[in-house]
């Protein structure tokens, strides 16, 4: 699954090897979204962190 900022067209997130036989109901692919969202946030703040830090020097 790949998702982009549709401003820039740059990756925001990549994964591979996400298997689609689970994803039957609408509750499995909502579930498969929380998961993403909370990945991408948890890439953005360390991103973030990172960025910070770097600045300070």
């Amino acid at each position: 699954m790949k998702v982009t900022d549709p401003s820039t067209g740059s990756v925001e997130l990549l994964v591979t090897g996400v298997s689609t036989a689970e994803l039957i109901s609408s509750r499995a692919i909502a579930g498969l979204i929380g998961e993403l969202r909370s990945e991408m946030t948890a890439r953005k703040t360390s991103f973030e962190s990172s960025e910070r830090r770097v600045q300070r020097r």
